[in-house]
């Protein structure tokens, strides 16, 4: 088994070997080693990682894509543990999508086993209504995603009236936005569900607004105070290696834009958002990539 450095050196040095310099997509998989077809896996048994790392641009269209409901569900505690990163799991993630590129959309949308709506293949969804932003509690067997949790924080920090309960199916289709999130796909719109247009076709004032604190912030246009390199780089360097292993070792999934509010000359390591209302805060979000361990 590896330790945390050992798994911290790995990450940066994949980036430094393959001289990744932009914006990129890396993935550690955990698995049992020479352990042979003995299904009663325990922790004596060998671990082996692998890691790979891609650039990866825009996974949809910001401009919005279509989705609709697939026939499979969405599996949960009552099968295998849903908040578990597993490769198995996403066999339940493929045959949806493949369902759903047949049906001629971009995306798929499953149920849960009574029916609700759970989450897309890939990505977690919210739903606008009634000026309302809702997204299925994680009773639905929805992943309790990094993105979904920083969009719930940035609703609160902005008065939005933020909900997290069960959404039926019916609501999907009468919804004045509906958006996915998630560390690939960002902030993704959707503007037409099961053929029917949503809202207006267009993304609508929440889902932009969420685009333009999460999405629009430049790789290389961060903008920063002289101050702070010179008297906190330091911190920045150990509090950035800090939120690598948090990620690595609690979801074994690493996003590669790290938010964090930026107050009063203080990082709040592990987090994406410190826990002050946004206005009593400088009004400027720092974008902690990799990229700065490979320039």
């Amino acid at each position: 088994n590896f330790s945390d450095d050992e798994i911290t050196n790995a990450v940066i040095g994949i980036c430094k070997k393959n001289k990744i310099k932009k914006s990129c997509y890396i993935r550690p998989f955990y698995f049992v080693g020479d352990y042979g077809i003995n299904l009663h896996v325990t922790e004596k048994a060998p671990t082996n990682v692998a890691i790979f790392a891609f650039p990866l641009g825009d996974l949809f269209s910001k401009n919005g894509i279509t989705a609709g409901v697939v026939s499979w569900r969405k599996f949960s505690d009552m099968s295998t543990p849903p908040q578990a990163k597993m490769g198995g799991n996403y066999l339940n993630s493929i045959i949806a999508t493949q369902e759903a590129k047949r049906n001629g959309f971009d995306e798929a949308i499953l149920l849960d086993h009574n029916g609700n709506v759970s989450e897309a293949p890939g990505e977690n969804i919210f739903i606008v209504r009634n000026g309302q932003l809702i997204t299925p509690s994680l009773a639905s067997s929805a992943l309790e995603g990094i993105t979904r949790d920083a969009i719930i924080k940035i609703a609160k920090d902005l008065d939005i009236d933020m909900i997290e309960r069960d959404v039926t199916r019916s609501e999907l289709i009468i919804s004045e936005e509906i958006f996915l999130t998630g560390t690939a796909a960002e902030i993704t719109p959707i503007i037409k569900m099961d053929s029917k247009q949503i809202g207006t076709g267009k993304p609508g004032d929440i889902t932009k607004k969420m685009m333009e604190i999460v999405v629009n912030m430049s790789l290389y246009e961060v903008q920063t105070a002289p101050s702070f390199w010179s008297s906190s780089s330091s911190l920045f360097i150990l509090n950035f290696l800090f939120f690598i292993k948090s990620c690595l070792f609690n979801v074994c999934h690493i996003p590669i834009l790290f938010l964090e509010k930026y107050s009063h000359g203080n990082f709040s390591p592990g987090s994406f958002f410190l826990n002050t209302d946004i206005s009593e805060c400088p009004k400027k979000f720092w974008v902690l990539i990799l990229y700065f361990f490979t320039k």
